[in-house]
């Protein structure tokens, strides 16, 4: 997902042992990966392998990612921060329920 910044990890209740981070500006690739209203324009980033030779992929950027942590301590899944406060807002949840 991100790169290698650090980023705080807290404890809250859930699967993955409950350990969760968020991320801030997490590339993904639009092939493989649900992109919702939050990101930001689609874009073509190019790699280099080591061959020398070159591959494309769709990327975008979400603002704000909360990733779980697995047991093993890598991250299993994230989902959109902005995504998760709009459904919370509109299933009428507030923070101090």
């Amino acid at each position: 997902m991100a790169d290698e910044k650090e980023f705080p990890r807290f404890a809250c209740g859930g699967w993955e042992d409950g350990l969760f981070e968020v991320q801030d500006d997490v590339e993904i690739d639009t092939k493989y990966n649900g992109v919702c209203k939050h990101c930001s324009p689609v874009w073509i980033k190019t790699h280099e392998c080591s061959d020398g030779s070159t591959y494309t992929e769709e990327v975008c950027t979400i603002p704000k990612v909360v990733v779980a942590y697995n047991e093993g301590g890598f991250s299993s899944t994230g989902v959109c921060l902005f995504c998760i406060l709009e459904a919370a807002k509109s299933l009428g949840v507030k923070a101090d329920d």
